[in-house]
C-alpha cells in the first residue's frame, strides 16, 4: 500500500476528531436534557433529596404555567 500525503491525512484525521467531540457533546446534552425533564415533572431527588420526616411534596407550577 502507498504512504498517504500528509496533506490527506490531516483533513481525515480533522473530520475524526470532529465527530467525537460531537458525539461527546451529544451524550452531555442527553444527560442535561434528562436532568431538565425531571425537574419539569417536579422530580427533584437526585439532586435535592427530601430530609427524613420532611415533607417530599415538589411545587409544578412551571409545567403547570406550560401545559395551560
Amino acid at each position: 500500500m502507498p504512504k498517504m500525503e500528509l496533506t490527506a491525512l490531516q483533513p481525515m484525521l480533522a473530520a475524526q476528531k470532529a465527530d467525537a467531540l460531537s458525539a461527546m457533546n451529544a451524550a452531555e446534552l442527553s444527560t442535561e436534557r434528562q436532568t431538565a425533564m425531571d425537574y419539569y415533572l417536579g422530580n427533584m431527588s437526585r439532586d435535592m433529596p427530601a430530609q427524613e420526616g420532611r415533607s417530599r411534596a415538589v411545587s409544578t407550577d412551571v409545567q403547570d404555567a406550560v401545559e395551560g
